[in-house]
């Protein structure tokens, strides 16, 4: 019952109506006051004419039986004139005072004052009385020979003017019915309008996001009110199905995210935060990131810091960090600004990922690269110096044999002369393999930097080089225009000569090796190709970048298997790439890529 009262007392209807049937009983108050001031004052000008008439024909109708003395005559004069016009009672008076006749006049009542009274004037004096008291004097000639005094009821106004308040209040509460009826319509169309709104708001305050407004009729501005207001549900409902996402992806992120204000106190770290660091959530919130301070980053780099995201700009860097347990961890962070729509910063957020192993990862990746390049380095210090030191005792043990060859060949037998043929030529292999290991060890290092090297002049520098080899095979070398790299050039005439002089040993009988050497960009890269008709093979079955492979035997295709892995190790000094693209038979390709000088 109270609810209902509450709903009535509050319903915008229902102050509507009652607003509008103040207003409208206060206006008609008013017109019924002004009409019944209006009717007043015409019936008192009506009585005011009716006495001037009355007095008058009696002034006429006395005149002459008073001057007489005849009070017979005048008697019957005040009787007639009492029962034809509705005079209350009449007294007639001489000039000396005599009562000459009466009518109606209490014998007891004195005559009133000789003065002549004036007739009210006003609705307000007819109020006042129930009778009207007037005296006239009776005049002959412009002589006066008596008064008149007149009663004369005011019933008949009181009666008027009761009729018509009555009449006045009859219309103006049917009106006000009316009226009621009509606002109480209007308010009912209106407000079950608004009521659908008010409970689609109810619904979407009470949590129904998907609550809408259900208006029908015109376009009118309830129409429009419902519109925009689900419209306005709408974007608000898409708006906390996006915030319910970010919210859920930020709960269930894999990484740290901690909101801070302005001054750093922490608002709202996730659920990874806290396991990343070992805190609950009730234990950082309201801290500052010191918490997680491990004292391993400068004051000069928190300044750094809070310049950065102060001035409105992502700061990103790494933090070494202390869990609850007191053990360290490292942290990937970027810390940005979060501004409102003046551009004012209202808070900073912290996305952070754990690089603890990933840290370790690459400081035992370090560790390893540097054990291996110290090992490295060591290998080709020993492989230098090896080789270095090999060549002497080489030397020896080959000018020996040629010597004992020279001297006692067909003295020692057939078996003694193929022996020494054999110690000869395994110097000879040997002194070229001690060679190649040299170039090899060299080809991964320099101490010079690389610079603008023309390619064109590097091949044509290898083919000077391998002039012999060429003469002898007949060999035709056509070089496509070579563009400018970035290397050194002695490394550069060593590639060309590795890969033509391969081409010109691996040609097939029945014709001379026919060589094709081109190049084209590749964006900062130039990729060159050493295209021959030579004998082939399936670059699938085994890797011939591969240092001391051979894929035929000595005797047949001499070579000590180093070339091809210098080419390697020489194009990949400059982050290049060396591939071959080959079939038996049909002759190969052999690819690699150089850095453009421009």
């Amino acid at each position: 019952m109270m609810t209902l009262w509450h709903r009535v007392r509050h319903s915008l209807g229902v102050k509507l109506v009652l607003g509008c049937l103040a207003v409208e009983v206060v206006m008609l108050s008013i017109l019924v006051i002004t009409n019944i001031s209006i009717m007043s004052t015409s019936l008192a000008d009506q009585m005011q004419t009716r006495v001037a008439e009355v007095a008058t024909l009696l002034n006429a109708a006395l005149a002459v039986p008073l001057v007489q003395r005849d009070n017979g005559a005048l008697q019957d004069v005040l009787d007639s004139s009492r029962s034809e016009r509705g005079i209350e009672r009449l007294l007639l008076v001489d000039a000396r005072g005599i009562v000459m006749a009466r009518s109606g006049w209490p014998e007891d009542m004195a005559p009133p004052s000789p003065a002549p009274s004036p007739v009210p004037s006003t609705s307000t004096s007819l109020n006042d009385h129930d009778q009207w008291e007037i005296t006239r004097p009776i005049t002959v000639g412009g002589q006066s020979y008596g008064r008149l005094h007149m009663g004369i009821s005011t019933r008949f106004f009181h009666d008027a003017r009761s009729t018509m308040l009555r009449s006045s209040v009859a219309i103006a509460l049917a009106e006000v019915a009316l009226s009621t009826l009509l606002l109480a319509a209007i308010g009912f169309l209106l407000t079950r309008r608004l009521r659908a709104v008010a409970a689609t708001s109810e619904a979407i305050a009470n949590g129904d996001l998907s609550a809408r407004a259900r208006i029908s009729g015109g376009d009118d501005e309830v129409k429009r009110l419902a519109d925009s207001f689900n419209l306005m549900a709408e974007t608000l409902d898409r708006r906390v199905r996006d915030l319910a996402t970010l919210s859920e992806a930020v709960e269930q992120s894999p990484v740290s995210v901690v909101i801070t204000d302005t001054d750093g106190i922490i608002q709202y770290v996730n659920p990874h935060c806290c396991t990343a660091s070992g805190y609950h959530a009730a234990e950082v919130i309201g801290q500052t990131p010191r918490i997680f301070k491990s004292g391993t980053t400068s004051a000069e780099d928190y300044q750094k810091l809070w310049a950065t995201i102060t001035s409105g700009t992502v700061w990103r860097g790494n933090f070494r960090n202390r869990r609850k347990d007191g053990s360290l961890f490292w942290e990937e962070a970027a810390i940005a600004p979060v501004t409102d729509a003046a551009g004012r910063i209202g808070q900073y957020v912290s996305v952070k990922l754990d690089v603890t192993e990933s840290r370790q990862r690459e400081e035992d990746l370090q560790r390893a690269v540097d054990h291996l390049t110290a090992a490295n380095e060591e290998l080709q210090r020993f492989a230098y110096v090896a080789s270095h030191d090999l060549q002497e005792p080489l030397r020896t043990v080959v000018s020996f044999s040629q010597l004992l060859e020279r001297r006692f060949s067909g003295q020692l037998g057939q078996d003694g002369d193929d022996y020494i043929r054999l110690v000869v030529s395994a110097g000879k292999r040997m002194h070229e393999l001690i060679n190649d290991l040299l170039v090899y060890s060299r080809s991964g290092q320099s101490n010079r930097p690389p610079e603008r090297v023309s390619a064109d002049t590097a091949c044509r520098a290898a083919m000077e080089n391998l002039h012999e080899a060429i003469a002898q095979s007949s060999a035709a070398i056509v070089i496509d225009e070579l563009p400018d790299v970035v290397a050194e050039e002695f490394q550069v005439v060593q590639l060309f000569q590795n890969l033509l002089g391969n081409a010109i040993k691996f040609c097939r009988q029945d014709a001379a090796p026919q060589i094709l050497v081109t190049a084209h960009r590749d964006e900062t890269m130039w990729t060159f190709a050493v295209t021959d008709n030579g004998i082939g093979f399936d670059p699938s079955t085994q890797d011939v970048f591969e240092i001391f492979r051979r894929l035929h035997p000595s005797h047949v295709y001499p070579g000590t298997g180093i070339g091809l892995a210098i080419c390697k190790r020489i194009v990949q000094r400059y982050g290049g790439r060396i591939w071959v693209s080959s079939r038996p038979g049909a002759g190969s390709t052999f690819l690699f890529t150089l850095p453009a000088a421009d």
